[in-house]
């Protein structure tokens, strides 16, 4: 299969295994569009995979051709994110054309088209919003530091007695 595009991005929705083990919920995941070597609708050759890593979360290179690639859909047709951007109040097809939050996008939309095996075309669209808050983490410490040398709360706990 040879890959045409793909988007990763870091996800806190990951399970544990185990309940109450030192195991993180986050994740990286890596959709791929892939192009089916033996496709079983000629028109539709493409299919969408799907990557996930769940160990080794920070280190420099992740090891994508180790991990396990699964097929979410096949007999794609057309497939693509666009980006809400909030100055221009409009979508945008690539990052790099947004003129705000190019990290951390506020609004996705997701197309994509298939055929199924009768080689009826459906067409899917949905919008998906981040859950991560947007915080300015260098302003939130400058405030907890601030607060600290003043006197007042640090954001550590103090346990023990009471």
């Amino acid at each position: 299969m040879k890959k045409k595009g793909s988007l990763v991005f870091m996800s806190s929705g990951g399970r544990r295994l185990l309940r109450d083990s030192k195991q993180s919920n986050l994740q990286w995941i890596r959709y791929s569009v892939v192009t089916n070597q033996a496709p079983q609708i000629k028109e539709a050759p493409y299919a969408l995979t799907r990557t996930v890593i769940k160990e080794d979360l920070f280190k420099g290179q992740l090891d994508w051709d180790s991990a396990k690639e699964y097929i979410v859909i096949e007999n794609l047709t057309a497939f693509e994110f666009n980006f809400w951007d909030p100055k221009r109040e409009k979508y945008v097809e690539s990052l790099r054309e947004m003129t705000a939050d190019k990290t951390t996008p506020r609004l996705i939309k997701v197309k994509l088209s298939y055929m199924n095996d009768n080689g009826e075309t459906y067409d899917v669209i949905r919008t998906y919003r981040p859950l991560w808050p947007v915080v300015d983490t260098k302003k939130a410490l400058e405030e907890k530091y601030k607060q600290t040398s003043q006197g007042g709360p640090s954001g550590s706990l103090k346990g023990g007695t009471q």
